[in-house]
């Protein structure tokens, strides 16, 4: 496949603001099309964007936790090992008191299943007899 690689002009654009701090460039560079007697291929330009770091247009990403994280970790610099201690044993009788609510909860609701269906099957039991 034989064919010359020429440079097809494209624009180039520049937008500088001089009285403000953040510059913005943005250029175009030419793109490159391939000639060939059967066929003409043209590539997209590729455009490169260049902005300068400032105060406003960056976001606090590497090097610091959430502020939610950092109010947690406030909160528990002055628990001492038994206050934690204690905490977590009355999360655990929290835990224990609630998993027996439930399962005397579904222990009733079974029940309550239980004689409904006892008394199905006895009014069915009369209903046949009568």
């Amino acid at each position: 496949i034989g064919g010359d690689i020429s440079p097809t002009p494209g624009p180039t654009k520049r937008c500088q603001k001089a009285d403000s701090p953040s510059v913005l460039i943005a250029q175009v560079q030419p793109s490159y099309s391939m000639s060939d007697d059967s066929e003409q291929r043209q590539q997209p330009a590729p455009a490169a964007f260049q902005v300068p770091v400032d105060e406003e247009n960056i976001a606090q990403t590497g090097g610091r936790r959430p502020r939610h994280l950092e109010q947690r970790m406030e909160d528990r610099e002055g628990i001492t090992a038994e206050v934690m201690t204690r905490r977590q044993a009355e999360a655990e009788e929290r835990r224990k008191r609630k998993e027996a609510e439930t399962i005397k909860r579904v222990s009733m609701h079974h029940e309550k299943v239980d004689k409904i269906s006892k008394d199905a099957e006895d009014r069915k039991k009369r209903e046949s007899v009568s």
